[in-house]
């Protein structure tokens, strides 16, 4: 057994489009992206979720195919090669295992697409590519590529090819404002399929930007939605315009077809059930979806009737539909911006706080990964800093204005709620924060450290040190409550003695980097270790000038940062670090070993963690808005040891 294991991790960001499916067979699985992960997930147990992983960058879109054997998801090009490419990835999605990688594709995939019979697929591309892959070799076998990009990708139904046993297929397609249509026909003289393009004919003057598509319940029928709201209406057969209607203000953005019904997401936030045929189609039922429709995925028994859909929305909301009633089964939150801090209620293993820098406030429950309480700051005022303060049951975030905010972390009415403000409590951003039952503790982003009164929220004092730099961390003594110690971008350590107002100790470190964060030990001498962005764990002993010792990332890739650290909070015998290679690293303190390492799993550098109160589990968060929870084996890890002393 790994020592580290990813349990689950909340992160579909909803701008980034048709990332978001249902499982064409199961309703209760969803297949979603997560930063750079493809995730499976069992609507009915909030803790099983396998993670399909290999991209490195963030997932742009997701196929399904009919009968559910494959996965494709492409991504965003990669900055780690010379040229953008943008690989698609398929996965046999039984056994959460890659079959191919395709490439062929630069910039970003921007839709992807699955015969009826699950023999090919299609995928377009930002560059303008259109590529058709073999399904049983991962071959190319045509490309159309148009030049201008492509946004929506469909096949149509398989119609009677020359061959008995090679149908032929239809691939229908937006490039641009044009639509178009490609005949894939088999050539028993040539051995191969060979495409014809069959473009749409369009009103004269008609432009549109189309968003989504999907066949009518009677499959004689192309449907578009577009950004202006509307649906437009093509017969298949023939290839002609036939009608447009509006659907819903602020475009539509997204469709699906699923029964006898059509349903669209729109940007106003809603969901609308359509009904009709031909050129005529009436709105049946609709709903709010809490906020921009991004996605929509619809799913139907086809004994039962029974409808399921899943909508996403551009602020990370997941809300599952049963489409026969239109009513809302569940809300799956998640985080809508970068997220740059998280902080475990101490007493209490279940409970953490998240910050992103939208400034909002998430109070988490890990029992079931839902939202206890959800906390706002003024628009525009980014989140810098958060603390959990067990004493009174608020998340304390310090903002880029300088204010400090308290917001009520408990379950009921006032869950959320802006309990108390420190207007201005640094002129240029609150970069730390700490809290203890005696005093509050702020750094800013130009220097200084404020103590702060509980219950008056008046300033006792301040020490004027890392000046014209962002303080980074800010530790009470485990030990000596009257001592704290704060670290800064200047490479600075310094430790107050607050019954007398001054500082007592400084250390410095004389190399280039900065540090990012700090943590204190809880045995030997109580040291403490700063996090660089140089690649160092640094220890710093109270009586010596030198760090004591010290540890690298060094075997894992050049100019890793290490972004954030923390010592295991109950027995302080493990020190975890979290770096801009986007892993996970924990050692242990007395030996100085390396006893485990997360592996790469395509997440964006990690801003910020903290261990749970008992120690068994870790909760990373990073730019890509993904919050992950890993599980700290130290069964493992004792194991491990034991067998390296035989």
């Amino acid at each position: 057994m790994d020592p580290m294991e990813l349990e689950h991790v909340i992160g579909f960001a909803g701008d980034r489009g048709q990332v978001l499916c249902v499982h064409p067979t199961d309703h209760n699985v969803m297949v979603v992206g997560m930063g750079r992960n493809v995730v499976v997930q069992d609507l009915r147990d909030d803790h099983s979720q396998a993670f399909l992983q290999g991209h490195d960058e963030s997932v742009s879109v997701i196929a399904v195919s009919k009968a559910g054997t494959f996965v494709a998801s492409g991504q965003q090009g990669s900055t780690r090669t010379a040229v953008p490419e943008a690989d698609v990835l398929v996965w046999d999605l039984a056994q959460k295992i890659d079959v191919y990688r395709l490439r062929g594709i630069r910039d970003c995939v921007t839709a992807l697409a699955f015969s009826p019979d699950e023999m090919f697929l299609a995928g377009a591309g930002a560059d303008g590519t259109i590529l058709i892959w073999d399904m049983q070799t991962g071959e190319v076998v045509a490309s159309v590529g148009s030049g201008a990009a492509c946004k929506t990708l469909l096949w149509g139904p398989l119609e009677a090819g020359a061959s008995a046993r090679r149908p032929n297929y239809t691939l229908f397609g937006t490039v641009g404002h044009k639509v178009d249509s490609f005949v894939m026909s088999y050539s028993v003289a040539n051995m191969h399929y060979q495409v014809s393009e069959v473009p749409f004919r369009l009103p004269a003057g008609m432009v549109r930007d189309y968003t989504g598509c999907c066949l009518s319940p009677c499959g004689t029928a192309l449907l578009l939605c577009t950004s202006i709201g509307e649906i437009n209406v093509f017969q298949l057969d023939s290839r002609v315009y036939r009608a447009s209607f509006p659907v819903c203000s602020g475009g539509a953005r997204h469709m699906c077809a699923a029964g006898p019904y059509v349903f669209v997401g729109g940007g106003d936030g809603s969901i609308k059930r359509l009904t009709g045929s031909g050129s005529n189609w009436r709105l049946d039922a609709e709903i709010a979806a809490g906020g921009p429709v991004s996605s929509i995925s619809g799913w139907c028994d086809a004994q039962s009737g029974q409808l399921s859909l899943l909508a996403g929305t551009e602020s990370g909301q997941i809300t599952v539909l049963d489409g026969g009633r239109m009513q809302v089964q569940r809300v799956i939150v998640n985080e809508t911006a970068p997220v740059v801090r998280v902080a475990f209620k101490s007493s209490c293993s279940v409970r953490f706080a998240t910050l992103n820098s939208l400034g909002q406030v998430h109070v988490w429950d890990l029992s079931d990964y839902t939202v206890v309480a959800h906390g706002q700051g003024p628009r525009g005022d980014t989140g810098l800093s958060l603390t959990f303060d067990d004493h009174d049951e608020e998340a304390v975030a310090g903002y880029n204005s300088g204010a400090v905010r308290a917001f009520c972390a408990q379950r009921g009415p006032t869950a959320g709620t802006q309990t108390w403000e420190i207007a201005q409590a640094h002129r240029d951003g609150v970069s730390a924060i700490c809290a203890t039952q005696l005093y509050y503790a702020t750094g800013g982003a130009r220097g200084g450290v404020r103590l702060w009164s509980r219950t008056s929220r008046a300033q006792l004092f301040e020490f004027a040190d890392h000046m014209g730099k962002p303080v980074t961390g800010l530790v009470p003594d485990v030990k000596l409550p009257h001592l704290l110690h704060s670290c800064g971008a200047d490479r600075s350590v310094f430790s107050y003695d607050l019954k007398k107002e001054r500082r007592v100790v400084h250390h410095q470190w004389n190399s280039h980097g900065t540090f990012t964060a700090m943590s204190q030990r809880l045995d030997s001498e109580t040291e403490l270790i700063t996090a660089g962005t140089d690649g160092r764990l640094l220890t710093w002993d109270f009586d010596v000038a030198e760090p004591v010792s010290q540890v690298t990332a060094s075997g894992h890739g050049q100019g890793v940062a290490f972004t954030c650290v923390q010592v295991s909070p109950t027995t302080g015998k493990y020190v975890a670090a979290g770096s801009s290679d986007a892993r996970v690293r924990v050692w242990d303190l007395t030996s100085g070993a390396l006893v485990a390492t997360s592996p790469f799993n395509g997440f964006a550098d990690i801003s910020s963690l903290a261990w749970s109160p008992d120690e068994k589990q870790l909760v990373s968060v990073g730019l890509d808005r993904c919050i992950c929870v890993w599980n700290f084996y130290e069964d493992a890890v004792l194991e491990a040891e034991q067998g390296g002393h035989k």
